[in-house]
């Protein structure tokens, strides 16, 4: 995909420099509009001199033109009809799908869109008009069993708890697996419109939505009926194997999760086809853009040959520190926001931000200080958006930090 050309229409500049930042960073040529009239306008010229924008991701909510009146001009005009489109949007629209999809969206993603999903929708998207693939399912008992280590299968981990889910994904790295991870059932069902995964491990207690309702919502989906499911619950009762099969579910682990255990479910994937020449994969991890990476590679480097030569400890400890004190700055940002205490807020920013800046966190400290700079007449959406985005952003630099 590298070179594709996108462009990310929103009324609001947070929401759309955010945006243009994470499709730079993907190696994307990006382009931006704040209004869907200035949209029509950039798409048409762009075509006028024979460099048409690909994809469009459109903001659901503007003013005079919204996101799907825009869809429907674009599909209506020959000349940019094969543009592929993607909403971004603040609330969840999971019941719209088909209706969406009518209009030629080819994914919804809703804010904060992490840099993981955006990559994924985008792949997503470009693989399905470019002549993409469908998931596999799980094989019959027949089937010969492979090797875990060689089956590359693509899953995806559902689980609240970080330091589970962290555990998790390491095993099944060391497998040989590409994993993404959600953290409840709310997220399940928007991720796996936007990758085919091989297998679900869902943990059955998640706010919001637990696992047996996201399994019951995939069950209920053509889309995503056949994929597998593999709960994994702490009840190693008698009886909780049954009750998770009943719920729709395909297999079972208990925890703590075993590597054993994990080999024994992953054995019974068929490996994924590779990609057809040409056909991107969603799971190519691109880090070259300036705020890809949650930390600087140079900053990055320089901890670890810090850690190599003193033996980790002092490191670890300043890492973990930092991790601490981001997550206080954090709530204390939330808890003063509600408030409506602006003053609070830019002194919590600033002690964010300036750690931010030192560990070479970039995207981190710019987040800080969009909200540090935040007009005190900003529509109290705006800072919520931007605090949300703290919170991802705080979340990838600590998996970076931790590997």
């Amino acid at each position: 995909m590298e070179g594709v050309r996108v462009l990310v229409v929103d009324d609001n500049a947070v929401n759309r420099r955010v945006v243009h930042e994470q499709v730079v960073a993907l190696g994307l040529r990006n382009g931006t509009a704040a209004s869907g009239s200035e949209a029509m306008e950039i798409l048409r010229h762009a075509h006028e001199l024979g460099d048409p924008y690909q994809i469009v991701l459109l903001d659901d909510e503007m003013p005079e033109m919204d996101g799907e009146s825009v869809a429907r001009e674009i599909k209506a005009d020959a000349t940019l009809a094969a543009a592929v489109l993607v909403m971004l949007t603040s609330g969840d629209r999971w019941q719209e799908r088909e209706r969406l999809g009518d209009l030629g969206f080819s994914a919804c993603l809703t804010r904060p869109v992490r840099q993981s999903q955006l990559m994924n929708a985008l792949a997503l998207a470009w693989s399905r008009a470019t002549g993409g693939r469908e998931p596999v399912a799980l094989p019959s008992s027949g089937t010969a069993v492979k090797e875990a280590h060689t089956l590359r299968a693509r899953v995806l981990v559902a689980e609240d708890n970080i330091v589970n889910q962290a555990l998790a994904v390491r095993m099944l790295e060391r497998l040989g697996c590409r994993v993404d991870v959600a953290a409840d059932g709310l997220e399940v069902l928007q991720m796996v419109r936007l990758a085919p995964y091989d297998a679900v491990f869902m943990d059955c207690e998640m706010p919001e939505m637990d696992g047996y309702q996201a399994t019951a919502a995939l069950r209920s989906d053509a889309s995503s009926r056949a994929i597998p499911v593999i709960a994994l619950t702490a009840h190693a009762m008698v009886g909780e194997r049954e009750r998770c099969l009943a719920a729709g579910m395909d297999d079972y682990i208990a925890k703590p999760v075993r590597r054993a255990d994990l080999e024994r479910v992953l054995a019974r994937l068929a490996p994924r086809e590779a990609p057809a020449p040409g056909v991107p994969s969603p799971s190519n991890r691109d880090d070259r853009g300036p705020l890809t990476a949650p930390v600087d590679p140079l900053a990055l480097s320089a901890l670890r040959e810090a850690a190599r030569r003193t033996g980790g400890t002092v490191v670890h400890d300043l890492c973990d520190a930092f991790q601490r004190k981001a997550r206080d700055c954090v709530q204390s940002l939330r808890r003063a926001d509600e408030a409506g205490q602006r003053r609070l807020v830019r002194e919590s920013t600033q002690v964010l931000r300036t750690a931010a800046e030192r560990l070479g966190a970039r995207f981190l400290a710019w987040l800080c200080l969009e909200l540090e700079e935040m007009d005190e007449q900003a529509p109290a959406e705006r800072s919520r958006t931007v605090i949300d985005l703290l919170e991802c952003e705080l979340a990838r630099v600590g998996a970076q930090l931790r590997h």
